[in-house]
């Protein structure tokens, strides 16, 4: 069971080949390990936060000045059944 990009190669070149891509899981291991972690408490009340500061300018919760609504139609629909 092997990748198909291994299939030529000798059994030491896909001995080789695991074993750097298991030195690159364990890289990513290390780096993810060295990640800070903080409570979920904790980012749920700076997300919060961050919304309720930038409440006026979401336009999607504020809403658009109709003078100022750039994606409303420039021209009249007319439909004929």
């Amino acid at each position: 069971m092997y990748n198909t990009h291994l299939l030529y190669f000798n059994k030491r070149e896909r001995s080789m080949a695991g074993v750097e891509r298991l030195e690159r899981i364990v890289a990513e291991l290390r780096n993810e390990a060295k990640v800070q972690r903080i409570n979920v408490s904790v980012a749920c009340q700076d997300l919060v936060k961050y919304c309720q500061d930038h409440e006026l300018k979401d336009v999607l919760v504020s809403g658009f000045e109709h003078r100022a609504n750039e994606f409303e139609s420039k021209r009249k629909l007319c439909i004929m059944i």
